[in-house]
């Protein structure tokens, strides 16, 4: 659910919940030399929420993932897809995987 207040009375709700009376109240602790009189001459006026969605997915466009162009950082070092009938084709592969683990645990637990 988006959070879009959209009438006065929505607002005056909201002022009332926190006892606020006026949107200016929240801002009673900011200085008044750090507040800003006018609009900022280099920003856009307000857009709706359609506009600033469609031009931040343009935005988002222009961005490339690693995964959509060739990637060679890392030098090799990646996940490397192993077909799980090549991990272990035949028993032999299998039973040295497990006495390496079984090495590997005992000296692991008996230090």
């Amino acid at each position: 659910m988006r959070y879009l207040p959209l009438s006065d009375h929505d607002r005056a709700a909201m002022l009332a919940t926190i006892g606020a009376g006026s949107i200016d109240d929240l801002f009673v602790d900011v200085p008044e030399a750090a507040r800003l009189s006018a609009k900022i001459d280099a920003l856009p006026d307000h857009a709706s929420e359609l506009a600033v969605e469609r031009q931040l997915s343009r935005m988002a466009r222009r961005n490339l993932a690693a995964g959509d162009v060739p990637f060679f950082l890392g030098a090799g070092a990646y996940r490397h897809h192993i077909p799980a009938s090549e991990k272990f084709s035949d028993n032999d592969k299998l039973h040295k995987h497990n006495s390496k683990y079984f090495e590997f645990r005992n000296t692991i637990l008996n230090k």
